[in-house]
């Protein structure tokens, strides 16, 4: 495989995310297992089984904010994030035709921010996204893709 796609044979080097985003990746999940957890209890009377629920649900958001990072060298930007499965996404800066960030009114609180890089595929697009980077990640990923080279004024 590595003769067709040398310019994919990058040593990839993730950033994880920042500690604030820990919160956002277990509570949304937790929410809605807490409602389900208590339909069930109430529902089934099945006893304190359906509040594991709540549980391997916190330990999933854990799981998926440990897995996600985002990294870039000069012609390359990774993104890795988990569902369930780990998406690993491996964008060339040329095919790259936007990059843009978006911040919630609960992302605000924290300074957070979910960046969105978008590439051409044939007729359609597609974007790929991570949620809950820090405004250092963002701005780190703004200034590599820009073109603009920055020079000091002394």
């Amino acid at each position: 495989m590595g003769d067709y796609l040398e310019e994919f044979q990058v040593e990839r080097v993730y950033e994880g995310l920042p500690r604030q985003s820990i919160r956002r990746y277990i509570i949304r999940l937790v929410i809605p297992a807490i409602i389900l957890a208590v339909i069930l209890f109430y529902s089934f009377q099945t006893g304190w089984i359906p509040f594991l629920i709540p549980v391997i649900a916190a330990l999933v958001g854990y799981w998926q904010y440990i897995s996600a990072g985002i990294g870039s060298n000069e012609n390359m930007l990774w993104i890795k994030t988990r569902g369930i499965s780990l998406t690993e996404v491996m964008l060339p800066r040329r095919r790259i035709q936007a990059i843009t960030t978006t911040q919630s009114i609960f992302q605000k609180f924290d300074d957070l921010y979910t960046l969105h890089a978008s590439i051409i595929t044939s007729i359609v697009g597609k974007t790929f996204s991570i949620r809950h980077i820090s405004n250092d990640q963002r701005e780190r990923q703004f200034q590599w893709y820009s073109y603009e080279k920055k020079t000091r004024c002394l």
